[in-house]
């Protein structure tokens, strides 16, 4: 038998069959990712214009004085004695911004010379501190640095005192650096007191008469209460106790030194 024909060569379809004919159904390998909308945040409070600033109990002593100061952790930075004089000035008023406590402290490093009238602490507590090497307070040999009263308590870390000068007077007390009247608290860390002077000679009645109530020449407590930790207290001169008169209260020094101190008559130390 004769072999089959081939069959007829396959025509190419036209452009016009291929244009009609609709493109596979292809899955979509990835699906859209849904996302959930933003969730609703706190409701807040309109902002007040007169809202006043929250600031620690301890410090607010009054915008006047806090306007040009820096509060850090708690504590108020000062950098003059300006500064100084303005706060405890807010802090020892009879107002109702009056304070119980009051922080501070002093830049590292910083001198601060005072102008010839010591710092009073009347009736609050005063914490003075420096981080580091510390500050100093210079009295310039015019004045006492500090006068503790009326049941204040001052107290003092890393911040040195220096030339402080008691001159007599009427109802001179003596303590060449500080002074700590009755019933008032003084606490020292870490803090150097230095060429600080209970004059007994200067400016008294008669000449070259020496005034026996001109004791301490760093400190003279009288019915206080003291307490000298990590502290030293350097060429002080008095009449009696060149370093610290005590007058009863009580007294504790610890991990502490005296060095060259000196009196005209009793207790080159401690009287």
């Amino acid at each position: 038998l004769p072999p089959p024909p081939p069959p007829p060569p396959r025509q190419p379809p036209s452009l016009a069959a291929l244009s009609s004919q609709r493109p596979p159904q292809v899955a979509p390998l990835l699906r859209p990712i849904s996302r959930p909308g933003p969730r609703p945040g706190p409701r807040l409070p309109p902002l007040s214009t007169h809202t006043p600033l929250q600031m620690p109990s301890h410090v607010r002593i009054g915008w006047a004085a806090l306007a040009a100061l820096t509060v850090a952790s708690g504590r108020i930075v000062v950098r003059s004695v300006a500064e100084l004089r303005q706060l405890v000035a807010t802090a020892s008023a009879r107002t109702a911004e009056r304070v119980s406590s009051l922080s501070v402290q002093l830049e590292e490093g910083a001198l601060l010379p005072l102008d010839g009238e010591p710092i009073i602490i009347d009736g609050f507590s005063l914490t003075l501190s420096a981080a580091g090497s510390g500050a100093t307070i210079d009295a310039l040999g015019l004045s006492r640095a500090f006068v503790v009263s009326q049941g204040g308590h001052l107290a003092l870390h890393q911040v040195n005192l220096t030339r402080g000068f008691a001159r007599w007077t009427n109802d001179f007390h003596g303590g060449g650096c500080i002074l700590v009247l009755d019933g008032c608290r003084l606490t020292l860390n870490a803090t150097h007191l230095s060429h600080c002077v209970a004059d007994g000679r200067g400016n008294t009645p008669g000449a070259g008469r020496i005034i026996p109530n001109a004791r301490g020449g760093g400190i003279s407590a009288q019915g206080s209460v003291v307490h000298v930790a990590a502290s030293t207290i350097s060429d002080c001169t008095a009449i009696d106790g060149g370093a610290i008169f005590l007058k009863g209260g009580s007294f504790l020094a610890e991990g502490s030194a005296f060095h060259n101190c000196t009196s005209e008559r009793e207790a080159g130390c401690l009287a």
